[in-house]
């Protein structure tokens, strides 16, 4: 029988089941030795393959298995979403932050993200730093609109992003450029993100493999993101100390990292330039900082230690290219930008010609990938159609004819029947095509 204190969380009682049958007619460790609230700590919970201490924890679990099972399924995931409708008051900050975190990624997770902003409102000043920065990604990501929760997010994100190491930032920063979320505190911190990362990013020592530790501040009580915190007060914005993460994460920018923020800054450069069209070009300091920002890719690229453009998966790659166009764009054609263009175009043609193969056109998660690519291919796409510069036309028709590409593709593995896409990614195809129904009309 399902503990009483699990409420109706349905879901989580067929799992509970699934874990106490039998197998080799011996049955399964009970799920808990005991569910009183009075219990203490010594009364462990165990569940083979690892501990689970409480409901809350094998939500969790059911949610990260079944997104990492990558087979879709309405049902299941309705059933989650009830599970954690039931039980949203008692998720700790952690175990939000991983669920939110996996539902953003979901077209269906939208209806949990809305559900759980009451709750993180309530508990932002019980949140390190860490965590707001993570969690307003998702939304972001997720393209939910509630700007009085990006107000409160943004709010403590301004405050406190000195504190927090790069890679959550230039996630946060890459989201806001590639999600369409946008109001002026979510500007803000975009604008301030920028000079920050900017400022303390140390783009010579990562270009060549080294590491800055030496330049930066010492901690003064360590990460207190680490696991196995007891104390539940010891994570309050109120309290600095325990809050500070050492500003030596800043420097610590792994090379994926660099090709988000290399995406990120460059369309931030590119839209600007673009929203201030008298000017015959970009600001100078933006210029420089973007050269300083290829001139590290370049490097990185060029090592034998890390390889970036044979490592990097697609994505990264689709990425990279997109970066390279909009600095060509801005800068005009500078050499250097081309030089990084023709390399990072072989890897991608090598890419379509993967996708292309028939032996993998059944494989799952393919139309997820496609769709994927052309989102992060079609980004500024109809901007660069409508101021079109000489030098970059030919850069232009190549862009375009990626999409078309990937679009013909997506239709080849769908039988041209949109009835078999989800409908997100028929609504994120609808959405290109008519893109490019308005620049071929031009």
């Amino acid at each position: 029988m399902v503990p009483s204190g699990w409420g109706n969380a349905k879901g989580v009682r067929k799992f509970f089941a699934l874990l106490t049958y039998k197998q080799n007619d011996r049955p399964f460790c009970r799920l808990f030795v005991s569910v009183s609230p009075a219990s203490g700590p010594h009364n462990s919970r165990l569940l083979r393959g690892g501990v689970i201490n409480t409901p809350t924890q094998l939500i969790v679990k059911c949610v990260r298995d079944t997104y990492k099972s990558k087979n879709f399924s309405k049902i299941k995931w309705d059933c989650i979403h009830n599970d954690i409708l039931n039980t949203l008051d008692k998720f700790h900050a952690k175990e939000i932050l991983k669920i939110v975190s996996i539902v953003s990624r979901l077209h269906s997770g939208k209806s949990i993200l809305t559900q759980f902003i009451p709750v993180l409102k309530s508990r932002l000043c019980s949140m390190n730093y860490d965590q707001v920065v993570r969690i307003m990604s998702s939304y972001v990501k997720a393209n939910i609109t509630d700007d009085l929760f990006y107000a409160d997010l943004c709010a403590v994100v301004r405050k406190y992003y000195q504190h927090v190491a790069a890679p959550p930032l230039i996630n946060l920063l890459f989201n806001i450029n590639m999600c369409s979320v946008k109001n002026d505190n979510i500007r803000c911190v975009e604008r301030e993100l920028v000079d920050h990362l900017m400022g303390n990013i140390h783009f010579d020592g990562l270009a060549n493999g080294c590491s800055s530790e030496a330049q930066s501040e010492p901690s003064r009580k360590g990460d207190p993101t680490k696991e196995g915190k007891n104390n539940f007060n010891a994570n309050k914005l109120e309290e600095q100390d325990e809050m500070y993460i050492p500003r030596t994460n800043l420097h610590d920018v792994g090379k994926y990292d660099l090709i988000l923020f290399f995406y990120s800054f460059s369309n931030y450069v590119f839209l600007d330039y673009f929203k201030n069209a008298e000017r015959s070009s970009p600001r100078d300091d933006f210029a420089k900082k973007l050269k300083t920002c290829h001139d590290a890719v370049s490097k990185v690229c060029q090592s034998h230690e890390q390889r970036l453009l044979k490592e990097s998966p697609p994505f990264y790659l689709f990425l990279l290219y997109k970066a390279i166009l909009n600095e060509i764009y801005i800068l005009e054609g500078e050499a250097t930008g081309i030089v990084l263009m023709d390399r990072v175009k072989d890897k991608i043609n090598k890419v379509m010609g993967a996708l292309q193969n028939r032996e993998s056109s059944s494989k799952k998660g393919k139309t997820n990938e496609i769709v994927k690519y052309i989102n992060i291919l079609q980004q500024n796409l109809f901007l660069y159609s409508q101021n079109r510069k000489n030098f970059f036309i030919s850069h232009f028709e190549s862009n375009l004819q990626l999409v078309k590409e990937l679009l013909s593709l997506l239709q080849d593995s769908n039988h041209s029947d949109m009835n078999r896409y989800y409908l997100w990614h028929r609504e994120k195809v609808q959405e290109v095509q008519k893109i490019i129904r308005l620049i071929e009309m031009e």
